[in-house]
C-alpha cells in the first residue's frame, strides 16, 4: 500500500526514466522543483521543504511552511480574564471601561495535531540522535521509552526498528553523505589517510587506494599516509609512479611507537619498566592500600594523584606512569613505611604537522647523544634505524617552510642539509625549471625579505597554525607547495579510529546488524560527531589564540614560569591530544 503523500509534493516534478520505473512503488524518487532547477536525487519531504522555505528564490508563499502563521493564529486576540482577580476590583478599579468579553476557542485547537511534513522532520531528527549516539534499534521497542513520547507529545508517532533500519537510515546517510561531500568539495587539498592489512597485496592496496582517489579527484590529493607494513610500502611505490604529485608517508607515530617499544626492550629500562608496573597493579588491586595512599595525598598535596599503568600500544602512557609516581611519591614512601605493604610488593595525534617530525627526531637524538650510559650508543642506533625507514625529503621540506623552526633551522650543517633536501624534493615532483623558481623564492622568504618582511604576520606564527599562517601571504608557487605540505598529517591515527567506531557500533546489542547497515552507522557517526567536535574546536581554538594575544600584549613572557606550566596542564586545549609533538616536548621538557 502506497504512503498518502504530503502537500510538499505539489511543488515537485517525480523524475521518471522509464514507465517500469514509474509503476514501481518507490517512495523516494528522483524529484525536480517546479521554480527552480534544483534536483534532489532522493526525495526526502523535510529536505524539499527546507529548500521551498530557505533556497528557491521563485518558490511561491503558498509552497512554503505555514509556521510563523500558525503561531501568529495561536495567540488570543484578547487578554484572558485572570481567575484570581475580584470581579468588583476590576469593577472599581475601570467604573467606565465596559469588560471585554473572550473569543472563545474551539475544542479541536486543544487537541494535539501534527502535520505529516512535521512528523517526518521529527522521525528525521530522532533518528538521527539515535545514529549518533550508538543506540541500538530495539530502544523504540522500549514500552517505558513509548510511554515518554506519549506524554511529551501525543500526536508523535514513534517510529518502529524496522523504519529506523531501512528508510531513516537512508534518509540520515544521504543527508551526512551530502554534507561530507560538499565539504571535500570545497577542499583544497585532501590526504588520503588508510591503515591496511598485510593479508592483501601491494598492488591489491594500491588499486583501492587510487580507486577511491579517482572518484573524488586525483588531482585534489597532495598525499597519502598509512600505516608502515612492508606491503605499504609497494603500494606506496605504485601510486608515486602513477602520480608523481602525490606524496606517500608513513605513519611517524606508528615509527616512534616502534622505536620507543625497542628501547623498552633494553634490560636495564626493562627492569624499571616492570618495577613501575608492581607498583601501579598493586595499588590497583589492593582497596585498603589505595585508600591509604589517597588519604596521605591529600594530606601532602591536597589533592588525589591517580597511578597510571602503561600499555604497549601507547607508549606515552610509560611517561605517565613514571610521571605519576614521581608525583606521589613522597606519599609512595610514607605508604611504604607500613611493613605489612612492603612485603606485599613483590618486585597515535593528529594535531601535529609535518614539520615537527624532523625536529623533534634531532632534539631526541640529541639528547640520547648527551647521556653517560652503558646502551647510549646502542639507543642511538635504534633511532637512526627507525628515523631511516619513515624518512621523506618532504619532511625536510616542510620543516624548511615552516616559520616557527626558523630561527632553529638557521643553523649552518642544518640549513645545508635542509636546502639539499628540498631541491632533491622539487627536482622530483616539479621537474628542474620549477625547482629553481621555488628554491629562489625559499631563500627570500627564509631571509625575510620583500613580500616577507612584514613582520606582524611573522610575529603571529606562535598563535596560527603553519597552513594558515602562510595563507596571510601573497599568492605564490611557494604559498600554494607550503599549505599543501604543512597540511600533510604525521600519522594515520584518522583512520584506525574507525575500528574503536565499529567495535562501539557493531556490539554485543548490536551483532545481528547487516554490513550495509553498519557502514552507515560508522559513517554516520563518524562525521556527525566530527562536525560537532569542528566547531567547538574552532570556538576553543579561538578563546585559546586570544588568550595568548592577550597575554603578549600586556608583556607576559607565556611559558617561562615552570609552575604556572604545571599548574595549568590539565586545562590547555592543546593537551587534550596526545600526538606526536606533545610527547616529544614532554620528554625533551622533562629532562
Amino acid at each position: 500500500m502506497t504512503k498518502k503523500r504530503g502537500p510538499v509534493w505539489k511543488h515537485w516534478t517525480v523524475i521518471t526514466q522509464n514507465q517500469v520505473e514509474n509503476n514501481r512503488n518507490n517512495s523516494h524518487p528522483p524529484v525536480q522543483c517546479n521554480y527552480c532547477t534544483k534536483i534532489f536525487d532522493r526525495a526526502v519531504p523535510s529536505r524539499m521543504q527546507i529548500h521551498l522555505d530557505k533556497e528557491c528564490p521563485g518558490a511561491p508563499d503558498n509552497a512554503k511552511s505555514k509556521q510563523n502563521v500558525g503561531s501568529q493564529n495561536s495567540i488570543p486576540e484578547t487578554t484572558q480574564f485572570h481567575p484570581n482577580i475580584a470581579l468588583n476590583s476590576i469593577l472599581t478599579d475601570t467604573p467606565n471601561r465596559p469588560v471585554k468579553r473572550i473569543k472563545t476557542q474551539k475544542i479541536e485547537s486543544f487537541v494535539d495535531r501534527m502535520s505529516e511534513e512535521e512528523q517526518e522532520d521529527l522521525e528525521f531528527q530522532l533518528a538521527q540522535a539515535l545514529y549518533s549516539a550508538g543506540v541500538p534499534f530495539s530502544f523504540v521497542d522500549n514500552p517505558l521509552v513509548i510511554q515518554f513520547f506519549q506524554h511529551l507529545r501525543p500526536a508523535f508517532k514513534l517510529p518502529n526498528r524496522k523504519k529506523l533500519a531501512d528508510d531513516l537510515l537512508d534518509d540520515v546517510y544521504d543527508e551526512v553523505k551530502a554534507q561530507a561531500d560538499e565539504q571535500i568539495s570545497k577542499a583544497k587539498s585532501l590526504c588520503m589517510v588508510s591503515d591496511g592489512e598485510e593479508s592483501h597485496t601491494g598492488e591489491w592496496i594500491a588499486n583501492q587506494i587510487i580507486q577511491q582517489m579517482e572518484i573524488i579527484g586525483t588531482h585534489k590529493f597532495s598525499s597519502v599516509i598509512t600505516d608502515t607494513a612492508s606491503v605499504m610500502k609497494a603500494a606506496w611505490k605504485r601510486i608515486e609512479e602513477k602520480y608523481s604529485h602525490i606524496v606517500c608517508l608513513g605513519c611517524n607515530s606508528h615509527i616512534i611507537n616502534l622505536l620507543i617499544g625497542d628501547i623498552l626492550k633494553i634490560d636495564e629500562i626493562k627492569d624499571i619498566v616492570n618495577n613501575g608496573k608492581m607498583i601501579v597493579n598493586y595499588f590497583k588491586s589492593h582497596i585498603q592500600a589505595a585508600a591509604k595512599l589517597k588519604r596521605i595525598q591529600i594530606e601532602n598535596y591536597n589533592k588525589e594523584i591517580a597511578l597510571v599503568l602503561p600499555t604497549l600500544t601507547r607508549w606515552g602512557t610509560h611517561l605517565s606512569c613514571f610521571q605519576s609516581l614521581l608525583k606521589s611519591k613522597i606519599a609512595l614512601e610514607q605508604v611504604l613505611m607500613d611493613p605489612k605493604i612492603r612485603q606485599k610488593i613483590n618486585r597515535e595525534s593528529d594535531t601535529s604537522t609535518l614539520s615537527t617530525v624532523y625536529s623533534h627526531f634531532n632534539k631526541l637524538i640529541n639528547k640520547i647523544s648527551e647521556l653517560s650510559c652503558e646502551f647510549s650508543e646502542y639507543i642511538q642506533q635504534l633511532i637512526h634505524k627507525r628515523w631511516e625507514y619513515s624518512y621523506h625529503p618532504v619532511m625536510m621540506a616542510a620543516y624548511m617552510l615552516d616559520p616557527r623552526f626558523l630561527e632553529e633551522s638557521e643553523d649552518a650543517d642544518i640549513e645545508a642539509i635542509g636546502y639539499a633536501e628540498f631541491t632533491e624534493f622539487t627536482n622530483r615532483r616539479f621537474g628542474q625549471e620549477e625547482s629553481v623558481k621555488l628554491f629562489a623564492e625559499l631563500v627570500v622568504f627564509r631571509q625575510k625579505n620583500s613580500p616577507y618582511d612584514n613582520e606582524t604576520i611573522w610575529l603571529s606564527s606562535s598563535v596560527l597554525s603553519p597552513s594558515i599562517w602562510w595563507q596571510s601571504w601573497p599568492k605564490s608557487e611557494l604559498q600554494q607547495l607550503a599549505i599543501k605540505i604543512l597540511s600533510i598529517p604525521t600519522s594515520s591515527a584518522a583512520a584506525e579510529r574507525n575500528f574503536s567506531t565499529f567495535g562501539f557500533i557493531h556490539n554485543k546489542i548490536c551483532n545481528r546488524l547487516q554490513n550495509d547497515r553498519v557502514k552507515k552507522l560508522v559513517f554516520i557517526y563518524g562525521n556527525l560527531w566530527m562536525h560537532k567536535r569542528g566547531l567547538k574546536l574552532k570556538k576553543n581554538k579561538f578563546i585559546h589564540d586570544q588568550r595568548k594575544i592577550d597575554n603578549n600584549d600586556n608583556g607576559n613572557d607565556i611559558g617561562n614560569n615552570s609552575n604556572d606550566h604545571v599548574d595549568n596542564d590539565n586545562d590547555s586545549d592543546d593537551d587534550r591530544f596526545i600526538g606526536l609533538e606533545l610527547n616529544i616536548t614532554d620528554i625533551v621538557a622533562d629532562e
